[in-house]
Order: C-alpha cells, then sequence, then structure tokens
C-alpha cells in the first residue's frame, strides 16, 4: 500500500522541485527515526573511512588492477565546498587496496563528481585542478611527479585512446549546484559555454570542437534556448561513440535534458529518442546505452541500439526507480536507488538476459547528507566484474567502500 502511495505522490509532484523536496524530507525524516542503521550485505565489505570516487561512470581502478583511485578529505562530507581549499588525491593499493597514500590534491571538486579522476595509464592519471584561476586538467603519475598540464578541464576520458571531451564546469555548476566547482573571484572557464572540445593528451591541441551552432543543428532543445548546458559525457568502450546530455533548468521545474551520440569517426551527431527526463546511463558493449529516461509516455530503464535506434525497455528486471549504473565487460551491471522512507539505499547486480536484477547490499544514509551534499552509491564495477566500488555515508562520513562478489 505504501509503495503504491509512494509511487502516486511522487509523480504528482515530480516536476516541481521545490514540493518533491519538501515532502521528501518531513516524510524521510519520520520514517529514519524508525530505520536500522549500518548495513546488510553477504559480501564482504571493505570502508575507507572520510575518502570517496566520485561518478559511477569512470573506473576507479589503474587498467593493471594494481592500485585504486580516489579522494581524501578532512571533515564529515556534507560541507560546502566552497569553504573547503582543496581535497587530496589519493592511490590505494596493496591487498585490497587498503594502503593509502595521497599524492596530490585540487581545488577542483565536488561531491558528486570530484575532480573527474581518471586513468591515463597503469602510471598516469588525469583530474581537474585551477592553475593561475584557470580550471584545466593535470596530469600526474602515481608518486605524484606532475607530467602535463592542460588548460581545458577533462570531463571524459577516451578509454586506451589519448584523447579527451572538455566541457564548461562553471555553467554546469551554475544550472545543477553540487556539479561545479567554486569559480569565486577571478576563477574561470576556458571552455564557453554549451560547447563541447575534444583535447590530443599528446599534443594538448584541441582536435574537434562542437560549437554552439553546430550542436542547434541537432538538438531542439539548444534551438529554443541559448542558456542550455552540456553535462554527463561518456565515450563508448572503443572510444567510438561520446553519449553527452543538453539540458535546461529552469526556476521550480525538473531538469528538461536531451540525449545525443556524437560518432567520433565520422564526426557526426544523432539523436535519440530520449527528452524530457534522461539521468544516468551506460555503454553495455559498444554498440548499446543503458539509461534511465523518458520514452514515448513511460518512464523507466531502457536499452538503446544505437545503431538502429531499436529501444527496449528492461525495467521488469531492474526495477522502476532511477539509479546509477555501471557495466563490466562481460555485460553485468551494478545499480543503486535513493534513499527510501528509512534512507536506506540498495545495490543491485543484473547480469543481463531476462533474470531479475538481485539485491546484494542495502546501507544506511544519515539525513544530513541530501541534496547537494547527498552521498549516492555511484556504483562501479571493475572491469572483470570481479569488485565493486561504491561512495557511502553509512559510517556518518563521506567513505569509499568495496565489495567483492561472486
Amino acid at each position: 500500500m505504501l509503495n503504491r502511495l509512494e509511487s502516486y505522490v511522487y509523480n504528482f509532484v515530480k516536476k516541481n522541485p521545490a514540493i518533491k523536496k519538501f515532502l521528501r524530507d518531513i516524510y524521510q525524516g519520520f520514517f529514519s527515526l524508525l530505520a536500522t542503521k549500518g548495513f546488510d550485505s553477504d559480501y564482504e565489505v571493505i570502508i575507507r573511512n572520510r575518502c570517496f570516487f566520485g561518478f559511477h561512470d569512470k573506473s576507479p581502478w589503474s587498467p593493471d588492477g594494481k592500485y585504486l583511485l580516489g579522494h581524501s578529505h578532512s571533515g564529515i562530507g556534507n560541507e560546502p565546498c566552497e569553504s573547503i581549499p582543496f581535497v587530496e588525491v589519493s592511490i590505494f593499493e596493496g591487498p585490497n587496496w587498503t594502503e593509502r597514500k595521497a599524492i596530490s590534491k585540487t581545488a577542483a571538486f565536488n561531491w558528486q563528481q570530484g575532480a573527474q579522476l581518471q586513468w591515463l595509464s597503469n602510471d598516469e592519471i588525469i583530474f581537474n585542478d585551477f592553475v593561475d584561476d584557470l580550471c584545466v586538467s593535470r596530469v600526474v603519475d602515481a608518486s605524484g611527479k606532475d607530467i602535463s598540464v592542460y588548460p581545458f578541464p577533462v570531463a571524459a576520458l577516451a578509454p586506451a585512446s589519448r584523447y579527451f571531451a572538455s566541457i564548461c564546469f562553471a555553467s554546469f555548476g551554475e544550472a545543477m549546484p553540487g556539479y561545479g566547482y567554486s569559480f569565486s573571484g577571478a576563477r574561470r572557464s576556458g571552455v564557453p559555454r554549451g560547447e563541447i572540445i575534444i583535447v590530443s593528451v599528446d599534443s594538448g591541441e584541441i582536435i574537434y570542437s562542437l560549437s554552439r551552432n553546430y550542436l542547434e543543428k541537432f538538438s531542439d532543445l539548444a534551438k529554443r534556448n541559448s542558456d542550455y548546458f552540456i553535462s554527463h559525457l561518456i565515450f563508448s568502450p572503443d572510444a567510438s561513440m561520446l553519449a553527452f546530455m543538453v539540458r535546461l533548468t529552469r526556476s521550480g521545474r525538473r531538469v528538461e535534458s536531451e540525449l545525443l551520440i556524437f560518432d567520433v569517426r565520422k564526426k557526426t551527431i544523432s539523436s535519440t529518442p530520449f527528452k524530457g527526463i534522461v539521468s544516468h546511463y551506460t555503454f553495455v558493449g559498444n554498440g548499446k546505452l543503458l539509461l534511465f529516461a523518458s520514452y514515448l509516455s513511460d518512464e523507466g530503464f531502457y536499452l538503446f541500439d544505437i545503431e538502429s535506434g531499436g529501444v527496449e525497455s528492461v525495467g521488469e528486471y531492474l526495477g522502476e526507480r532511477d539509479g546509477h549504473p555501471s557495466s563490466s565487460s562481460n555485460g553485468t551491471v551494478v545499480y543503486d536507488t535513493y534513499p527510501d522512507r528509512r534512507r536506506r539505499q540498495t545495490l543491485f547486480i543484473w547480469r543481463g538476459g531476462p533474470e531479475k536484477a538481485e539485491p546484494i547490499a542495502s546501507l544506511y544514509s544519515p539525513l544530513k547528507f541530501r541534496d547537494e551534499y547527498r552521498v549516492d552509491l555511484h556504483p562501479r564495477i571493475k572491469e572483470d566484474g570481479s569488485v565493486i566500488c561504491i561512495d557511502t555515508s553509512v559510517n556518518g562520513r563521506r567513505s569509499l567502500a568495496t565489495l567483492r562478489i561472486p
């Protein structure tokens, strides 16, 4: 009965964020008093306190699996990012990646996506920072030695390739608090709002640019609204496709989104049937996307075939609730849920096909972690499918955890 009532209320208020937030806080505040704290899982869970990785669309493991990458912080993890001068860039090594070593630090970070930490190789890391007030990307080795600096921040790195996509994080953060960086004072972005540039790691030069004029040829949202912004970029495993969103925020309304695909080899953009609501997605292989979005008159999880344009609903296997999916090379998918009425977050694994996703962990998230300070699990699955890495607040601090799975 409660689930049906919750669904009814959610569908009624989902287009009004202010009302939705007000009702959610009252509802969860009451039920959290009755909630069971801690975590519940049949699998080994190792928690690294006061650490986090960031989003679900990047791997924290070095390609050879030797290192686990993350950020370290000294607080609780719900402080305004503007009040924190920097967080440390740390690597974890040894058995179960429990030996931490801080190798650098960065002032360009947020609680949701961190500093866009990514592995360039087994020994090279790229991430965002501010240098002389310009938002840049830096490359360091596993010891922290500086290798190079690019005058553009990294948003998505092409796997096994030597280029990355960059966007304006100033406009991203203005539109969606919690996703940008602190651009106070003279700090500035080297990428114009609403554009994407692709940069060569070897030369540092721009090798392709998706300008506003060009994007507006393919995006209805960009045509109609000059104040759109770009977010959530992800390359396919073979680096041939770049998925991204054109988005718009309006006061008192839900974020409006449109999913587009850039073919890196053909240098062409194609639209998709997903407009209005698009939240999270991951590549499953090189030619398909698993995403939570609105399609026709429904909202849920779908598999989208990029080449054919075919759309398959997989909500009966993954459920009706939004989550952050991540896929391994063998097609195994992990995803999470937002906190329920008792502030419990559930981690699921789906091995594809007609089998329903299996819940493998449930974790409590204190009420002090919400809105732009929330701690989504943002699960990342290791390439071989053996380990899952999540962010969690189960211990009352923003922390980094791993679970070994069979």
